[in-house]
């Protein structure tokens, strides 16, 4: 995150949809020469159509983490999977690859374009894959919801995944919507399973890198939730790590040791860019942690 004051500027005050638009639009003739050339995967969206979830290596940052959820969270392949804030696919497909006969996948996501990309590709060769529109407000992604993102609740039954994730979401929402999120996740996980989650965290050893110069706007009075853009909250927030740690407390997860810290800070040592959490719901009978 080592930017220009000139991107930083751009980052910080202009909206994000300008961005997305701007991606979209810029490879937009690319993407038509690659396919009336057929030099790239159909079975891929193309960048323009993959511009809201980002710039970068779509489908090598889906297949490392999927080595992270197998790795690090011991993703199996029987497993019943939720994928929340699911985008056009990024970690759905390598997915496919992996989860076997008695395994299933359920994704939900804000952007109704990118869940018709994945009934169309995704669902129609693979059945045991679900793809869901979630009618939530989002100035960034869907200002057409209904439901503000604090108040939506997920429409799956208690008890009936075995591993949840939410990669690059818990970056963009606000402390009121984490929560609901986080208490939601543990609603639908069966007893023991695995909630895989990555932030960007603020504690002694981030706030003094220059990465977090780039969190500078409050978006709560207590300082648990920094902003990079006073425009829009939801470009990119990071969170105290205490504050999340209570989160997951309250909402009755526990934290595996160590949180795996990210390289956004500097240096080489984490499994990823942002940090990731890993945490498990409370086995059967097992006494509650809340308060």
């Amino acid at each position: 995150m080592h930017e220009s004051s000139l991107r930083r500027a751009v980052r910080r005050y202009s909206p994000f949809w300008v961005g997305r638009s701007l991606r979209a639009v810029y490879y937009w003739p690319s993407d038509v020469l690659d396919t009336v050339l057929r030099r790239r995967d159909l079975a891929m969206p193309g960048r323009g159509e993959a511009a809201f979830v980002g710039d970068g290596d779509f489908a090598g940052m889906g297949r490392r983490f999927l080595d992270h959820f197998v790795r690090l969270g011991h993703l199996e392949s029987h497993h019943r999977v939720l994928d929340v804030g699911c985008g056009i696919g990024r970690m759905a497909l390598p997915l496919t690859g992996f989860l076997g006969p008695d395994g299933e996948y359920w994704g939900f996501d804000p952007v109704p374009k990118g869940i018709e990309w994945c009934r169309q590709h995704i669902t129609s060769r693979f059945p045991r894959f679900h793809f869901d529109v979630a009618d939530v407000w989002s100035k960034s992604y869907n200002r057409r919801g209904k439901t503000l993102a604090r108040d939506y609740v997920f429409p799956y039954a208690d008890a009936s995944f075995d591993f949840v994730f939410a990669t690059s979401v818990f970056t963009h929402v606000v402390p009121a919507d984490l929560e609901n999120y986080v208490a939601n996740i543990a609603r639908v996980l069966r007893p023991q399973g695995t909630c895989f989650a990555s932030y960007f965290l603020l504690n002694d050893t981030s706030r003094s890198c220059d990465a977090a110069r780039d969190f500078c706007y409050p978006v709560d009075s207590n300082g648990a939730c920094m902003a990079v853009s006073r425009v829009e909250f939801e470009k990119a927030v990071a969170f105290d790590e205490q504050f999340i740690r209570d989160v997951y407390r309250r909402s009755g997860l526990t934290i595996e040791e160590p949180v795996r810290h990210g390289r956004w800070v500097g240096g080489a040592g984490g499994p990823a860019f942002q940090d990731i959490i890993i945490a498990r719901s409370r086995a059967v009978n097992e006494p509650s942690s809340l308060g």
